[in-house]
């Protein structure tokens, strides 16, 4: 009864090249899902860069043209007096 209870046992098991086999295929996906969180997280870095740059863009401008407002009337000024 053992014997053929260990020989059902062994029958059901999986073999192992095919365990090999799933094995590879588990691997294969998992490195894939790696190499997209990989991307994606580049992808959400370089999004936020170009938000900070859109930032820095807009203030560097707005410094600009205060800038010009307070020194253009001193220059119209200077202009007139020579």
């Amino acid at each position: 009864y053992r014997i053929k209870h260990l020989q059902k046992q062994v029958e059901e098991s999986v073999h192992q090249t095919e365990l090999d086999k799933i094995n590879r295929k588990y691997e294969d996906v998992v490195e894939k899902y790696r190499d997209l969180l990989e991307q994606q997280h580049t992808y959400v870095q370089q999004t936020e860069q170009s938000s900070l740059l859109s930032v820095f863009s807009r203030e560097f401008s707005q410094s600009l043209n205060n800038l010009e407002l307070s020194v253009y009337p001193n220059l119209c000024l200077l202009a007139i007096d020579n």
